[in-house]
């Protein structure tokens, strides 16, 4: 489990994914299971379909990504070429041409200073994938082969870290932007990158907004469709935040071929591009917690161990998120031990939650969570006093969301390229960050038009109920037409047709 790995991911927070297990890797270190068409090789295409898809995305993957690090098809080559590394920022995730650089390449070897070797707790990767990665990197690291979009394309979003309608629990040290292609630096300046924080109300209609001043914005020279805005030095304040890239007026942010931003993502040049995403600290150590399921679920389950415990790829099929914690905890046989019970009601020392956050002696696996500081133990008093008293769920009601958290996250995966004439499944997440809603729809739409054939899944696809912190995903079979590049779009309406989360991919048709 790849998944874990390349930045400096769950040591920096408390997390639960305890898919350390090696699923997912046979005993060489190889991917198991249904192996992909394409053998790997010393290619991006190879290394996502190989490696990244079927052991990183696991975890990787949708709104709920470890620290953001989404590594689909759709975001993963953006989200490692020429981006800084969390635990050593002064080395990159992958340095074109310099393998020896490249941090995750010391991951892989386990010669990285901090943290373990990845995939942690499983087999490692042979050296001989290791090496494909390595043959890669020192070949420049170059995308998945495609088309190059026509002089006349504009360019457009095709990733954000954070995403959009994320919830992080502390402002980042960057934002790092995707686009579609290389940008000109000499569009990109305070003007056209603007930050703002909504002053505490949630919107940023009220006058109130307080602009953030960022310490550099930089294209990155290994990677120039990337552009990291650098926020070193600017106080973490809980809020809602909104980062518009301008596509209008008379100076917007270009590419290399003067073409405006297509911030809307209606395949035309104009529009800007919003990123909205919440700042909320959890609560530190067990200040404030209670021997309840409400208050554990709110000081330890939501904000800790969800970063991988949520969707239907969570790790062990458990699902920790607010809707489904309860179900999948009490009374339900550990997958890693089935004679102990992940929580057996009034006997803590038998429950196998608190032998894992503990560490206990014949677990299976790493203590949890797994990479990072273990929690307090007045913290796991507290779960232990919960279960001894009968682990009771209570009905006490949920805290209201974090101002300005009304939006629902949007993930969409896609491939980079696909010839014409192949089939292909495109999926999107859908997390509630809000409270229980219904009537939703999420709408898949395309430009050009006659690009793509729907094959497969109704256009419009209904959710009839998506409950607080709960995830769902959708999906749809295309077949690929006209030869070119393309924008596939999903958006989610509520039940009064009002947009309340989007997410894109572009893919390119090849001959």
């Amino acid at each position: 489990m790849l998944k874990l790995s390349l930045i400096a991911f769950l040591v920096l927070l408390l997390t639960a994914c305890g898919a350390g297990s090696g699923a997912g890797l046979d005993a060489n270190g190889q991917p198991a299971g249904n192996a992909p068409a394409t053998p790997l090789a010393a290619d991006f295409t190879s290394i996502q379909q190989n490696i990244f898809t079927p052991v990183c995305t696991v975890c990787h993957s949708g709104a709920s990504a470890p620290l953001g690090l989404r590594l689909d098809a759709a975001n993963s080559y953006a989200a490692l070429v020429g981006v800084s590394s969390v635990e050593v920022p002064s080395t990159l995730r992958v340095n074109p041409g310099n393998p020896a650089s490249s941090y995750l390449i010391a991951k892989l070897e386990g010669t990285a200073a901090v943290g373990g070797q990845m995939p942690l707790g499983g087999p490692a990767l042979s050296q001989e994938s290791i090496e494909f990665v390595k043959q890669w990197i020192a070949a420049g690291a170059p995308p998945a082969v495609s088309a190059p979009p026509p002089v006349n394309q504009p360019p457009s979003v095709i990733s954000t870290n954070p995403a959009s309608g994320s919830t992080v629990t502390t402002l980042p040290a960057t934002i790092n932007i995707a686009f579609s292609q290389e940008m000109n630096a000499a569009s990109i300046n305070n003007t056209t990158v603007i930050l703002q924080r909504s002053g505490g109300d949630g919107n940023f209609t009220s006058g109130n907004e307080v602009a953030i001043t960022p310490a550099s914005l930089n294209l990155s020279t290994a990677n120039p469709a990337l552009l990291t805005i650098n926020l070193t030095g600017i106080a973490s304040t809980d809020d809602s935040y909104q980062l518009k890239l301008v596509g209008t007026g008379s100076a917007p942010l270009l590419d290399l071929n003067a073409n405006a931003l297509d911030g809307d993502g209606n395949g035309s040049a104009g529009g800007d591009y919003l990123l909205a995403f919440v700042v909320q600290a959890p609560p530190s150590g067990g200040g404030g917690l209670q021997a309840t399921w409400r208050s554990i679920q709110d000081n330890v389950f939501t904000p800790i161990c969800i970063v991988c415990h949520s969707g239907a790829s969570a790790p062990e099929g458990l699902r920790l998120d607010e809707a489904n914690s309860y179900a999948m905890l009490v009374g339900v046989t550990s997958q890693q031990v089935p004679t102990l019970l992940r929580v057996s009601p009034g006997n803590a020392n038998n429950s196998y939650l608190i032998q894992k956050l503990e560490g206990a002696a014949g677990i299976t696996g790493s203590q949890m969570p797994r990479g990072g500081t273990p929690l307090p133990q007045t913290t796991i008093d507290i779960i232990r006093q919960w279960i001894n008293a009968g682990a009771e769920q209570g009905t006490t009601t949920p805290p209201p969301p974090p101002p300005g958290n009304t939006a629902v996250g949007v993930t969409l995966s896609a491939p980079t390229s696909v010839a014409s004439g192949d089939e292909l499944t495109v999926s999107a997440i859908v997390v509630n960050n809000s409270g229980d809603v219904s009537g939703l729809s999420s709408t898949l739409g395309w430009t050009p038009q006659d690009s793509w054939r729907l094959r497969s899944g109704n256009a419009t696809q209904s959710i009839a109920t998506l409950n607080a912190g709960q995830t769902v995903t959708l999906s749809w079979t295309l077949r690929a037409e006209e030869v070119g590049t393309t924008a596939l779009t999903v958006t989610v309406t509520d039940n009064n047709s009002q947009t309340i989360g989007s997410d894109n991919a572009n893919v390119s048709i090849v001959d």
